[in-house]
């Protein structure tokens, strides 16, 4: 399937053995905050970065004890002897980094977590993520999951979302006015509203269900992948910078690409496209000595006139 293709799918490990983990951060009241994380699995493995002491308690009878400096980034990695539930307990004075990648987790608690601004916590098994909280977080890969839907109203610095390969309907970014980079690809979004998204540079929206985008207050734009989608129409005259457009698998019908002087790739294959649509394509074309343009499986892809293209030093496939 296309979708396959797009969104990295992987098989999540299966164990008996159950973690709950607690972290601690002390809040401006000095008193300490915490946050749970569940996963499964007979080994835990994860990066935590953030200054002063930072203790981890196992939860089997070990524990142990680091100082973190200048916000530093370290790995913590323990195996179990026995294949039962266990309880880490993470205390620490500033949290600020929490990476959690492929641990099979199923349940995760940062809400009180007040100074973490980085989380992956990608290719688990979360169905709810609240980070509503997270005031200060900046970057959220949350992609490969199975959530259904992800609040991010509160995090009004994030530069970075990726929340692809999950089970969104709704995705809400207008309050998150400085994102910079966002991944939505492969959940089941119908709308998507970029009016408040100004800095936004890289779009890859792929996968999903839309019938139309607007990224015309979008000047920064350097890629933009609304590949398999529906979309009928797609203007890009305003997004001058745009140097990557993957518009394939749509049902588009005309296509202009004139302003768009900095373009070297354009995926437009698979589409409603006629030979006249084509020719015109080719025809806003900018004089290029690298760039490629895919047209297969269009209407007019076998009769369209590819030197038009050509000429300009643009590689059709």
């Amino acid at each position: 399937m296309i979708i396959m293709k797009i969104v990295r799918f992987f098989s999540i490990f299966t164990a008996t053995l159950l973690i709950t983990v607690t972290g601690c951060n002390k809040g401006d009241d000095g008193k300490k905050n915490n946050g749970t994380m569940t996963l499964a699995g007979s080994s835990a493995s994860f990066s935590i970065g953030g200054s002063g002491s930072i203790t981890i308690d196992w939860g089997d009878g070990t524990s142990e004890t680091r100082t973190f400096e200048d916000y530093t980034l370290e790995n913590f990695n323990h195996k179990y002897y026995a294949n039962s539930a266990h309880t880490i307990i993470i205390n620490g004075e500033n949290i600020t980094h929490l990476n959690c990648v492929e641990q099979g987790i199923t349940k995760l608690d940062v809400s009180k977590l007040s100074a973490l601004t980085y989380l992956n916590c990608y290719y688990n098994q979360l169905t709810n993520l609240d980070v509503s909280k997270n005031n200060a977080m900046a970057q959220l890969y949350c992609e490969s999951n199975q959530l259904t839907q992800l609040d991010v109203s509160n995090n009004l610095v994030m530069i970075e979302l990726n929340c692809s390969g999950n089970q969104l309907t709704n995705l809400d970014v207008s309050k998150n006015t400085v994102l910079i980079w966002l991944s939505c690809v492969g959940n089941q979004l119908t709308n998507l509203d970029f009016s408040n998204n100004p800095a936004l540079a890289y779009l890859y929206c792929a996968a999903n269900q839309l019938m139309s985008l607007d990224v015309s207050k979008q000047p920064a734009l350097q890629d933009l992948f609304c590949n398999v989608n529906q979309l009928t129409d797609l203007d890009v005259s305003n997004n001058i910078w745009l140097w990557k457009l993957y518009c394939d698998d749509n049902q588009l019908t005309s296509l202009d690409v004139s302003k768009n002087i900095r373009l070297y790739e354009l995926r437009c294959d698979n589409n409603n496209l006629s030979e006249d649509a084509l020719n015109s394509l080719f025809g806003t074309l900018h004089n290029n000595s690298s760039g490629t343009i895919y047209i297969d499986n269009n209407p007019g892809s076998v009769g369209c006139n590819r030197s038009i293209a050509t000429d300009k030093r643009w590689v059709v496939w």
